[in-house]
């Protein structure tokens, strides 16, 4: 008995056999120009057609061999504290669409060129061994049920935790989902930078969120914030 299958298995083998074609022909009219073989006078214009035709070919076979791949975008807006807004004339520069609270003081937070894993600043809460800050970012929408990942890179003598905290609607009217927040463990910082990872699942109420990043019991520096839902 032969079985037969629909139209796809033969697109999928006939793709591959044009890509495979044109890269053969593009590796001769490459080692023709360099001097290193000669190829049929004949054959030069179709080895020049399929070197301008290989990004398309590439392209095709990627897609039937894996299908269309969506990158995941990351919630968070400016998320290594590159853009800044000040608060009169003599304060620190702080980041745009971020919120500084002191919960215990002394404390401080700012925008410190000092260290950075990427681009030319970082976030940093100057604390003592008793102080303590929350960073919350900008509110952004969540669907029930589904998992969100927060990485970022952090280093410092302090000790940071991330949070989620999920919204039925905010900011008006202002109402928390029955399960507000989650929380990764804390974790013990050192002078290396290092990255911070946890997963949550939203609650089956939730419709908005927002990262907190909290710091105490030591200077904390916080850089590339990523938040993204999962597949």
């Amino acid at each position: 008995m032969i079985t037969t299958h629909g139209g796809g298995e033969n697109m999928k083998s006939v793709s591959a056999f044009s890509y495979i074609r044109s890269a053969c022909l593009v590796c001769a009219l490459t080692l023709s120009l360099s001097g290193a073989v000669k190829i049929p006078s004949a054959l030069k214009p179709h080895a020049i057609a399929e070197a301008k035709r290989m990004p398309n070919q590439i392209t095709n076979l990627s897609s039937f061999a894996f299908g269309a791949v969506e990158k995941a975008v990351n919630l968070i807006s400016n998320s290594s504290f590159e853009m800044l807004k000040r608060v009169g004339t003599t304060a620190k520069p702080m980041p745009d669409g971020w919120q500084l609270y002191i919960i215990a003081l002394p404390a401080e937070g700012y925008c410190d060129e000092a260290k950075a894993v990427s681009g030319k600043r970082s976030f940093k809460f100057s604390l003592s061994e008793k102080g303590k800050a929350f960073l919350h970012s900008h509110a952004f929408d969540v669907e029930p049920n589904a998992q969100y990942r927060i990485r970022l890179f952090s280093c410092g003598s302090g000790v940071i935790s991330a949070e989620m905290l999920w919204w039925q609607s905010y900011p008006a009217p202002l109402m928390q989902s029955k399960r507000h927040r989650d929380a990764k463990e804390e974790i013990k910082l050192t002078d290396k930078w290092q990255q911070v990872e946890a997963t949550f699942t939203a609650p089956e109420d939730a419709k908005r969120a927002y990262l907190r990043i909290a710091a105490r019991d030591g200077d904390v520096w916080v850089d590339d914030v990523e938040v993204i839902r999962l597949p």
